[in-house]
């Protein structure tokens, strides 16, 4: 569990246990908060000048559950739906009742809202002649959780820089890390984020490293807080005079946004492909950091993995924890360098889609994979693979340099990909890949009979196809047109894998592999 100054630096400073304890702004918020409560203020000012029924300026708020008081359920008497608002959802700052028309739906707890042209209002107590002023509007937008790190003054600071103050230099391993926490842009109908697969035959990173990674990122990124003291996820019910005395509920329930980064440590595949599966299913970025052990795993499944995951994973290395033990890597340095312009750098690179060159202007990139590829099968002893299954392979492994190429970008805050930054996610592709086919216990989990473990080209080729995305049947048949005599062949052969578990169907008459 994480202390509260882990998950709260400034109360190292001011001593409070709870974020809603807290009073003195400079002492006790951090930079983002400080800026939440610094413009909610601002327009608090005009809300306070104004009439009533005058329309103020849009203004960004947190929606807080809140038990209504007796009094104001009456006071409203069914004319309206409302909503309890707060500049922060872990404390009570600026707190606002926003009134709604009564069939509009309310924001959802904890989201963070644009009320568009608010206009203020006030409600009358008749029974006391107690009278709040609120406001009122017909329209809001539910915002994106890391919109808060935006605008906010911080040190900047590239993230592969950090790991190298943790005394990590290997280049590959720098950019590999570097890369996974940064994340690429999310392509509509596809997918973002950078997903890793790194083997280890004799032992996982272990939960504090992992834990370490988590805390760089802004909390609404991660399930950083499962870690956190069951009572900062309860909450605390505070009574709120500005709105007849409702109690809000002021808590660090996770509220996520647009971006997700997952760190875990497995002895086997299935939670690296849970994990694959949520971001195939992600409207946004999903980056995911796995240590997986091969040790319990068969020689067919090390195998067919190897290929697969080394076109389902941007990242694909073998990397042993010794190694970064070799390094000297300190985890307590490592966690005292994290602070929060680290996290506010790493939310800001989120906003940054750097432009790829067109796709044919990279026709060299695409043969050279092609060749690389017919190298890593020779490797693992797979012989003569046809060209159509290079061709998937080295497609793939296209798109994966692309998205590297972009988080590399990112790191040094560019909108854009040149052909250095190609070049540099290309070689770390080879690189990240001859770790693997250079690792003897790899070599040899997998050589052992190769021959006889190796697919037959059909269920290879498949394989590689939806372990990287879903597709119809129509869709499937056009990629892999080559290997079948019609659409029926290709069904049925679907039909048949369906059956033995390989494939399923997330949505009638699409295809997914399970990995």
């Amino acid at each position: 569990m994480l202390k509260v100054g882990q998950i709260y630096p400034k109360s190292k400073e001011s001593f409070f246990r709870n974020p809603w304890d807290r009073f003195l702004l400079d002492r006790d918020y951090g930079l983002v908060e400080k800026k939440r409560i610094e413009d909610v203020k601002s327009w608090f000012k005009e809300f306070y000048r104004s009439s009533v029924g005058s329309t103020l300026n849009d203004v960004t708020y947190y929606v807080i559950p809140a038990k209504a008081s007796s009094q104001l359920k009456a006071t409203i008497a069914d004319r309206y739906n409302f909503a309890h608002l707060s500049a922060l959802k872990n404390d009570s700052q600026l707190p606002i009742l926003l009134l709604m028309p009564r069939d509009m739906n309310y924001p959802g707890d904890y989201n963070l809202i644009k009320v568009i042209n608010p206009k203020k209002e006030f409600l009358h107590d008749l029974s006391t002649n107690e009278v709040i002023h609120c406001i009122y509007a017909e329209d809001y937008e539910i915002l994106p959780q890391e919109n808060i790190y935006l605008d906010v003054p911080f040190e900047k600071r590239r993230v592969q820089s950090f790991f190298r103050e943790c005394n990590i230099a290997e280049k590959s391993i720098l950019k590999s890390f570097q890369a996974i926490v940064s994340g690429s842009p999310y392509v509509l109908n596809d997918k973002g984020g950078i997903s890793s697969s790194m083997y280890s035959m004799k032992g996982t990173f272990s939960e504090e490293f992992l834990l370490t990674l988590k805390l760089m990122q802004p909390p609404e990124f991660t399930d950083i807080h499962k870690d956190y003291p069951p009572s900062l996820i309860k909450g605390k019910a505070i009574s709120s005079p500005a709105i007849f005395g409702s109690k809000m509920l002021y808590s660090e329930k996770p509220a996520f946004g647009q971006n997700y980064f997952s760190a875990i440590s497995s002895q086997g595949y299935k939670p690296l492909n849970n994990e694959l599966m949520r971001r195939n299913k992600f409207h946004g970025e999903y980056s995911i950091f796995s240590s997986l052990n091969l040790r319990g795993e068969s020689q067919r499944d090390v195998l067919n993995n190897i290929f697969a995951k080394s076109v389902d994973t941007e990242i694909s290395n073998s990397l042993e924890l010794s190694e970064l033990k070799e390094y000297d890597v300190d985890l307590t340095i490592a966690k005292r360098n994290i602070d929060e312009h680290l996290k506010i750098q790493i939310a800001n690179q989120k906003f940054i889609s750097p432009k790829l060159p067109e796709k044919n202007e990279l026709k060299e990139l695409r043969s050279s994979l092609t060749g690389d590829w017919d190298g890593i099968f020779e490797s693992m002893n797979v012989k003569n693979p046809e060209t159509s299954e290079l061709n998937v392979f080295a497609g793939k492994s296209f798109d994966n340099v692309l998205r590297i190429a972009q988080s590399l970008a990112r790191d040094v805050g560019r909108n854009y990909v040149d052909e250095d930054t190609i070049n540099d996610a290309y070689k770390l592709f080879i690189t990240n890949m001859e770790s693997i086919t250079d690792n003897e216990e790899i070599r040899s989990k997998a050589f052992v009979d190769a021959s006889k473990v190796h697919e037959t080209k059909k269920f290879n080729v498949i394989r590689a196809v939806l372990s990287t995305n879903n597709y119809t049947i129509t869709e499937l048949f056009e990629e892999l047109k080559h290997y079948f005599r019609d659409l029926l062949d290709l069904q049925k052969y679907v039909d048949r894998l369906k059956e033995e578990g390989e494939i399923f169907e997330p949505r009638r008459g699409e295809y997914s592999w399970i990995n």
